[in-house]
Protein backbone atom coordinates (compact mmCIF):
# COMPACT_ATOMS: atom_id res chain seq x y z
CA UNK A 1 0.00 0.00 0.00
CA UNK A 2 1.24 3.56 -0.79
CA UNK A 3 1.85 5.70 1.69
CA UNK A 4 -1.07 8.10 0.67
CA UNK A 5 -2.99 5.30 1.60
CA UNK A 6 -2.76 6.24 5.23
CA UNK A 7 -3.50 9.68 4.64
CA UNK A 8 -6.23 10.39 6.73
CA UNK A 9 -5.66 13.40 8.64
CA UNK A 10 -5.88 13.98 12.66
CA UNK A 11 -9.23 15.69 14.17
CA UNK A 12 -8.74 18.81 15.12
CA UNK A 13 -5.57 19.74 13.82
CA UNK A 14 -4.18 23.53 13.84
CA UNK A 15 -2.58 24.17 10.73
CA UNK A 16 0.64 25.78 11.66
CA UNK A 17 1.38 29.44 10.15
CA UNK A 18 4.08 28.93 7.77
CA UNK A 19 2.23 25.95 5.97
CA UNK A 20 -1.35 25.81 3.26
CA UNK A 21 -2.50 22.93 2.12
CA UNK A 22 -5.55 21.69 -0.26
CA UNK A 23 -8.11 19.48 1.27
CA UNK A 24 -10.12 17.05 -0.19
CA UNK A 25 -13.90 18.36 0.27
CA UNK A 26 -15.22 15.81 -2.25
CA UNK A 27 -13.89 13.29 -4.81
CA UNK A 28 -17.10 11.88 -6.74
CA UNK A 29 -19.72 12.09 -9.14
CA UNK A 30 -22.81 14.25 -9.24
CA UNK A 31 -24.79 11.29 -7.64
CA UNK A 32 -21.90 10.14 -4.64
CA UNK A 33 -21.19 6.82 -3.76
CA UNK A 34 -22.38 4.78 -3.07
CA UNK A 35 -26.34 4.75 -5.35
CA UNK A 36 -28.92 4.25 -3.63
CA UNK A 37 -30.12 1.80 -7.10
CA UNK A 38 -26.68 -0.38 -6.41
CA UNK A 39 -27.64 -0.90 -2.37
CA UNK A 40 -31.33 -1.55 -2.91
CA UNK A 41 -30.57 -4.24 -6.13
CA UNK A 42 -31.68 -7.87 -5.04
CA UNK A 43 -30.28 -9.18 -8.04
CA UNK A 44 -26.67 -7.49 -8.32
CA UNK A 45 -24.31 -6.42 -6.11
CA UNK A 46 -22.42 -3.83 -6.62
CA UNK A 47 -19.02 -4.20 -5.29
CA UNK A 48 -17.74 -0.36 -5.00
CA UNK A 49 -21.43 0.77 -3.66
CA UNK A 50 -20.92 -1.99 -0.83
CA UNK A 51 -17.60 -1.13 -0.17
CA UNK A 52 -18.47 2.70 0.19
CA UNK A 53 -21.34 2.02 2.41
CA UNK A 54 -18.92 0.77 4.68
CA UNK A 55 -18.08 3.22 7.94
CA UNK A 56 -14.89 5.07 6.83
CA UNK A 57 -13.96 3.80 3.43
CA UNK A 58 -12.18 5.43 0.56
CA UNK A 59 -14.60 4.67 -1.49
CA UNK A 60 -17.18 6.68 -0.34
CA UNK A 61 -17.91 9.60 -2.46
CA UNK A 62 -19.49 12.76 -2.19
CA UNK A 63 -19.61 15.67 -4.99
CA UNK A 64 -16.21 17.11 -5.71
CA UNK A 65 -14.61 19.53 -4.08
CA UNK A 66 -11.33 21.01 -2.55
CA UNK A 67 -10.82 23.48 -0.22
CA UNK A 68 -7.54 25.62 0.23
CA UNK A 69 -6.29 26.60 3.54
CA UNK A 70 -3.48 28.98 3.39
CA UNK A 71 -1.70 31.83 5.84
CA UNK A 72 -2.31 35.66 4.36
CA UNK A 73 -1.55 38.87 5.97
CA UNK A 74 -4.51 39.00 7.70
CA UNK A 75 -4.60 35.67 9.18
CA UNK A 76 -5.89 31.91 7.79
CA UNK A 77 -7.66 32.19 5.16
CA UNK A 78 -9.92 29.01 3.62
CA UNK A 79 -11.15 29.18 -0.05
CA UNK A 80 -13.56 26.78 -1.49
CA UNK A 81 -13.91 25.39 -4.87
CA UNK A 82 -17.31 24.43 -5.41
CA UNK A 83 -20.54 23.78 -3.23
CA UNK A 84 -22.61 20.98 -4.49
CA UNK A 85 -25.61 19.56 -3.37
CA UNK A 86 -23.69 17.29 -1.31
CA UNK A 87 -21.63 20.12 0.39
CA UNK A 88 -23.32 20.61 3.84
CA UNK A 89 -22.65 16.68 4.28
CA UNK A 90 -19.09 16.86 3.19
CA UNK A 91 -18.56 20.01 5.48
CA UNK A 92 -20.18 18.23 8.77
CA UNK A 93 -17.44 15.59 8.28
CA UNK A 94 -14.30 17.39 7.33
CA UNK A 95 -14.75 20.91 9.10
CA UNK A 96 -14.82 19.72 12.83
CA UNK A 97 -12.21 16.88 11.78
CA UNK A 98 -9.62 19.55 10.28
CA UNK A 99 -10.77 22.26 12.47
CA UNK A 100 -12.16 24.45 9.90
CA UNK A 101 -14.81 27.37 10.56
CA UNK A 102 -15.40 30.01 8.07
CA UNK A 103 -15.56 29.86 5.22
CA UNK A 104 -13.73 33.29 3.21
CA UNK A 105 -14.40 32.62 -0.67
CA UNK A 106 -16.51 30.16 -2.80
CA UNK A 107 -14.74 29.71 -6.39
CA UNK A 108 -17.34 27.96 -9.30
CA UNK A 109 -15.89 25.66 -11.91
CA UNK A 110 -19.20 25.61 -13.66
CA UNK A 111 -23.25 25.86 -12.94
CA UNK A 112 -24.44 22.17 -12.47
CA UNK A 113 -25.71 21.03 -9.70
CA UNK A 114 -22.87 19.27 -8.36
CA UNK A 115 -20.93 22.73 -8.36
CA UNK A 116 -23.76 25.00 -7.24
CA UNK A 117 -26.38 23.00 -5.65
CA UNK A 118 -24.92 23.77 -2.10
CA UNK A 119 -24.87 27.33 -1.85
CA UNK A 120 -28.29 27.60 -0.01
CA UNK A 121 -26.88 25.21 2.46
CA UNK A 122 -24.17 27.86 2.85
CA UNK A 123 -26.66 30.24 5.45
CA UNK A 124 -25.41 28.38 8.20
CA UNK A 125 -22.62 30.13 7.82
CA UNK A 126 -23.88 33.67 7.16
CA UNK A 127 -26.15 33.57 9.66
CA UNK A 128 -24.30 31.71 12.37
CA UNK A 129 -20.54 32.36 11.80
CA UNK A 130 -19.80 35.24 9.26
CA UNK A 131 -21.48 38.15 7.77
CA UNK A 132 -21.26 37.05 3.99
CA UNK A 133 -19.20 34.87 1.83
CA UNK A 134 -18.22 36.11 -1.85
CA UNK A 135 -18.90 34.10 -4.49
CA UNK A 136 -16.52 34.18 -7.57
CA UNK A 137 -18.20 32.96 -10.79
CA UNK A 138 -18.32 33.38 -14.59
CA UNK A 139 -20.95 35.64 -16.45
CA UNK A 140 -22.40 32.75 -18.44
CA UNK A 141 -22.68 30.57 -15.16
CA UNK A 142 -23.95 33.69 -12.97
CA UNK A 143 -26.76 33.70 -15.80
CA UNK A 144 -28.09 30.69 -14.60
CA UNK A 145 -27.50 31.26 -10.89
CA UNK A 146 -29.90 33.86 -11.92
CA UNK A 147 -32.44 31.35 -12.47
CA UNK A 148 -31.54 28.67 -10.12
CA UNK A 149 -30.86 30.26 -6.84
CA UNK A 150 -32.50 33.90 -8.10
CA UNK A 151 -33.58 34.44 -4.41
CA UNK A 152 -30.33 34.88 -3.50
CA UNK A 153 -28.92 36.73 -6.63
CA UNK A 154 -31.97 39.23 -5.89
CA UNK A 155 -32.45 39.37 -2.31
CA UNK A 156 -35.84 41.62 -2.71
CA UNK A 157 -37.28 38.12 -3.74
CA UNK A 158 -37.01 36.77 -0.36
CA UNK A 159 -40.16 36.59 1.80
CA UNK A 160 -39.74 38.85 5.27
CA UNK A 161 -37.94 37.34 7.96
CA UNK A 162 -36.65 34.70 5.98
CA UNK A 163 -32.48 34.26 6.45
CA UNK A 164 -31.15 32.63 3.70
CA UNK A 165 -27.14 33.10 2.47
CA UNK A 166 -25.87 36.69 2.64
CA UNK A 167 -23.61 36.02 -0.74
CA UNK A 168 -20.97 38.56 -2.52
CA UNK A 169 -21.09 37.72 -6.57
CA UNK A 170 -18.27 38.53 -8.06
CA UNK A 171 -17.96 38.01 -12.13
CA UNK A 172 -14.44 36.51 -13.25
CA UNK A 173 -13.21 36.16 -16.78
CA UNK A 174 -11.01 33.85 -18.14
CA UNK A 175 -7.82 35.47 -16.93
CA UNK A 176 -5.76 35.78 -13.60
CA UNK A 177 -7.57 37.47 -10.41
CA UNK A 178 -6.94 37.23 -6.99
CA UNK A 179 -8.77 36.31 -4.10
CA UNK A 180 -7.56 37.36 -0.56
CA UNK A 181 -3.92 37.61 -1.79
CA UNK A 182 -4.01 34.33 -3.64
CA UNK A 183 -3.89 35.16 -7.39
CA UNK A 184 -6.10 32.16 -9.54
CA UNK A 185 -5.67 31.78 -13.02
CA UNK A 186 -9.05 29.77 -14.83
CA UNK A 187 -8.02 26.77 -16.67
CA UNK A 188 -10.69 27.13 -19.68
CA UNK A 189 -12.31 23.62 -20.59
CA UNK A 190 -15.18 21.74 -22.87
CA UNK A 191 -17.37 19.81 -20.15
CA UNK A 192 -19.03 18.41 -23.32
CA UNK A 193 -19.76 19.72 -26.51
CA UNK A 194 -20.15 23.51 -26.50
CA UNK A 195 -20.10 23.69 -22.77
CA UNK A 196 -17.39 25.90 -21.28
CA UNK A 197 -16.45 24.91 -17.85
CA UNK A 198 -13.23 26.30 -15.67
CA UNK A 199 -10.34 24.63 -14.09
CA UNK A 200 -8.06 26.75 -11.90
CA UNK A 201 -4.46 27.21 -11.24
CA UNK A 202 -2.80 28.36 -7.67
CA UNK A 203 0.47 28.31 -7.34
CA UNK A 204 2.09 24.98 -9.06
CA UNK A 205 -1.05 23.37 -8.56
CA UNK A 206 -4.18 23.00 -11.39
CA UNK A 207 -7.15 21.62 -10.66
CA UNK A 208 -9.64 20.76 -13.32
CA UNK A 209 -12.52 18.27 -12.07
CA UNK A 210 -14.92 18.56 -15.24
CA UNK A 211 -13.63 17.96 -18.40
CA UNK A 212 -14.03 16.24 -21.74
CA UNK A 213 -11.53 18.20 -23.70
CA UNK A 214 -8.93 21.02 -22.88
CA UNK A 215 -8.61 24.09 -24.61
CA UNK A 216 -4.91 24.33 -26.87
CA UNK A 217 -4.96 27.54 -25.41
CA UNK A 218 -5.39 26.00 -21.92
CA UNK A 219 -1.85 23.81 -22.51
CA UNK A 220 0.60 26.72 -21.71
CA UNK A 221 -1.57 27.79 -18.28
CA UNK A 222 -0.39 24.02 -17.54
CA UNK A 223 3.31 24.22 -17.95
CA UNK A 224 5.50 23.38 -14.81
CA UNK A 225 2.42 21.72 -12.70
CA UNK A 226 3.78 20.31 -9.57
CA UNK A 227 0.46 18.98 -8.74
CA UNK A 228 -2.49 17.95 -11.14
CA UNK A 229 -5.67 17.31 -10.13
CA UNK A 230 -7.19 16.13 -12.47
CA UNK A 231 -11.21 14.53 -13.89
CA UNK A 232 -11.62 10.68 -14.19
CA UNK A 233 -14.91 9.04 -14.29
CA UNK A 234 -14.54 5.60 -15.19
CA UNK A 235 -12.11 2.98 -15.53
CA UNK A 236 -12.49 2.32 -19.50
CA UNK A 237 -13.60 4.61 -21.55
CA UNK A 238 -14.53 8.71 -21.27
CA UNK A 239 -18.23 9.88 -21.26
CA UNK A 240 -19.42 13.09 -23.25
CA UNK A 241 -18.79 14.92 -20.49
CA UNK A 242 -16.15 13.45 -18.37
CA UNK A 243 -12.32 12.50 -18.68
CA UNK A 244 -12.41 8.57 -18.17
CA UNK A 245 -9.57 7.06 -16.65
CA UNK A 246 -7.30 6.54 -20.70
CA UNK A 247 -7.49 9.95 -21.69
CA UNK A 248 -7.01 10.98 -18.26
CA UNK A 249 -3.85 9.25 -18.25
CA UNK A 250 -2.74 10.76 -22.07
CA UNK A 251 -3.61 13.86 -20.37
CA UNK A 252 -0.87 13.39 -17.56
CA UNK A 253 1.42 12.04 -20.36
CA UNK A 254 1.25 15.17 -22.21
CA UNK A 255 1.17 17.69 -19.59
CA UNK A 256 4.02 16.32 -17.44
CA UNK A 257 3.09 17.28 -14.05
CA UNK A 258 5.40 15.71 -11.77
CA UNK A 259 2.43 14.15 -9.14
CA UNK A 260 -1.27 13.56 -10.36
CA UNK A 261 -4.45 13.18 -8.18
CA UNK A 262 -7.66 11.86 -10.16
CA UNK A 263 -11.21 12.91 -8.97
CA UNK A 264 -14.52 12.68 -10.01
CA UNK A 265 -14.38 9.27 -9.96
CA UNK A 266 -17.94 6.87 -10.05
CA UNK A 267 -18.77 3.58 -8.80
CA UNK A 268 -16.99 1.58 -11.07
CA UNK A 269 -13.44 2.81 -9.73
CA UNK A 270 -12.53 0.72 -7.07
CA UNK A 271 -9.91 2.69 -4.96
CA UNK A 272 -7.88 -0.45 -4.09
CA UNK A 273 -7.75 -1.99 -7.75
CA UNK A 274 -7.37 1.36 -9.66
CA UNK A 275 -4.64 2.57 -7.80
CA UNK A 276 -2.88 -0.22 -7.88
CA UNK A 277 -2.77 -0.42 -11.67
CA UNK A 278 -1.38 2.78 -11.24
CA UNK A 279 1.32 1.78 -8.82
CA UNK A 280 2.27 -0.28 -12.09
CA UNK A 281 2.53 2.86 -14.17
CA UNK A 282 4.66 4.08 -11.71
CA UNK A 283 7.35 1.05 -11.92
CA UNK A 284 7.14 1.57 -16.02
CA UNK A 285 6.48 5.00 -16.82
CA UNK A 286 7.69 6.83 -13.67
CA UNK A 287 4.07 8.69 -13.87
CA UNK A 288 3.19 9.54 -10.02
CA UNK A 289 -0.65 9.10 -10.51
CA UNK A 290 -2.94 7.73 -7.89
CA UNK A 291 -6.82 8.49 -6.89
CA UNK A 292 -7.48 11.06 -4.16
CA UNK A 293 -10.52 10.28 -1.83
CA UNK A 294 -12.91 12.33 0.82
CA UNK A 295 -11.05 13.90 3.28
CA UNK A 296 -7.35 13.74 1.64
CA UNK A 297 -5.28 16.14 3.41
CA UNK A 298 -2.20 17.71 1.39
CA UNK A 299 0.31 19.79 2.94
CA UNK A 300 2.78 22.20 1.98
CA UNK A 301 5.50 23.15 4.51
CA UNK A 302 6.19 26.68 2.45
CA UNK A 303 3.61 29.95 3.11
CA UNK A 304 3.40 29.78 -1.18
CA UNK A 305 0.81 27.30 -2.41
CA UNK A 306 4.23 25.80 -4.28
CA UNK A 307 6.17 22.86 -4.35
CA UNK A 308 7.28 20.65 -0.68
CA UNK A 309 3.99 18.71 -0.95
CA UNK A 310 3.98 16.03 2.09
CA UNK A 311 0.64 13.80 2.55
CA UNK A 312 -0.86 14.20 6.20
CA UNK A 313 -0.33 10.60 8.29
CA UNK A 314 -2.68 10.05 10.76
CA UNK A 315 -1.44 10.18 14.81
CA UNK A 316 -1.72 6.05 14.47
CA UNK A 317 1.59 5.83 12.07
CA UNK A 318 4.42 7.20 13.51
CA UNK A 319 7.72 7.81 11.59
CA UNK A 320 10.72 6.30 12.96
CA UNK A 321 12.99 7.03 10.11
CA UNK A 322 13.77 8.12 6.35
CA UNK A 323 16.05 5.95 4.35
CA UNK A 324 17.90 8.06 1.93
CA UNK A 325 19.55 6.32 -1.30
CA UNK A 326 21.08 8.93 -4.02
CA UNK A 327 21.95 8.23 -7.40
CA UNK A 328 22.30 10.74 -10.78
CA UNK A 329 18.51 11.28 -11.09
CA UNK A 330 15.98 10.30 -8.19
CA UNK A 331 15.97 10.33 -4.29
CA UNK A 332 14.48 6.61 -3.10
CA UNK A 333 12.84 7.10 0.28
CA UNK A 334 12.40 4.41 2.55
CA UNK A 335 9.67 5.07 5.17
CA UNK A 336 9.64 3.27 8.38
CA UNK A 337 6.83 3.04 10.83
CA UNK A 338 5.73 1.57 13.98
CA UNK A 339 1.87 1.76 15.08
CA UNK A 340 1.73 2.92 18.61
CA UNK A 341 0.13 -0.04 20.36
CA UNK A 342 2.35 -2.16 18.57
CA UNK A 343 5.84 -0.23 19.95
CA UNK A 344 6.88 -2.48 22.65
CA UNK A 345 6.59 -5.73 20.27
CA UNK A 346 8.47 -4.57 17.25
CA UNK A 347 10.87 -1.09 17.94
CA UNK A 348 11.82 -0.70 15.55
CA UNK A 349 9.09 -0.37 12.80
CA UNK A 350 8.70 -2.15 9.76
CA UNK A 351 9.10 -0.76 6.21
CA UNK A 352 5.99 0.16 4.77
CA UNK A 353 6.47 2.13 1.55
CA UNK A 354 9.53 2.57 -1.01
CA UNK A 355 8.82 5.04 -3.79
CA UNK A 356 10.73 7.22 -6.09
CA UNK A 357 10.64 10.64 -6.26
CA UNK A 358 12.10 13.52 -9.06
CA UNK A 359 14.27 15.89 -7.30
CA UNK A 360 16.97 18.72 -7.40
CA UNK A 361 19.31 19.54 -5.39
CA UNK A 362 17.64 22.70 -3.90
CA UNK A 363 14.52 20.33 -2.77
CA UNK A 364 13.71 19.10 0.78
CA UNK A 365 11.24 16.43 1.24
CA UNK A 366 9.66 15.90 4.45
CA UNK A 367 6.95 13.84 6.42
CA UNK A 368 4.56 15.75 9.35
CA UNK A 369 4.21 12.70 11.91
Amino acid sequence: MRIADYARGVSGEELPDDQSEIIFMGTGTSEGIPRLSCLTNPLKKCEVCSKAAEPGNVNRRLNTSILIRYSSSSGKRHILIDAGKFFYHSALRWFPAYGLRTIDAVVITHSHADAIGGLDDLRDWTNNVQPSIPIYVARRDFEVMKKTHYYLVDTREITPGAAVSALQFNIIHEEPFTVHGLQITPLPVWHGPGYRSLGFRFGDICYISDVSDILEETYPLLKDCEILILDALRPDRSSATHFGLPRALEEVRKIQPKRTLFTGMMHLMDHEKVNNYLMKLMETEGLDAQLSYDGLRILNSQRKLSAHWDLYLPDSLKIEKILVEENRNSRTLLFSREEKSKQREQPGGNIISKRTLSYSKSQEWDLVA
